[in-house]
């Protein structure tokens, strides 16, 4: 049993490594699917005006 406790053994800039590597990932990926749900929200939510009097009401000057 004592062989198999030194190969479990991890120092701690190891640790912080593998920490922030889970943490970034973590963060990449929630960021990414953030951004993926919003532009799918917009581009399912634009309202298609059907009504002339509201899409260019300019006059050209």
């Amino acid at each position: 049993m004592g062989h198999i406790i030194r190969f479990l053994y991890i120092d701690p800039g190891t640790g912080s490594l593998f920490f922030q590597m889970i943490l970034s990932g973590l963060l990449t990926g929630l960021v990414f699917f953030k951004k993926i749900t919003l532009y799918l929200k917009t581009l399912f939510s634009r309202k298609k005006s059907s009504d002339p009097s509201s899409s260019n009401n300019q006059q050209g000057s």
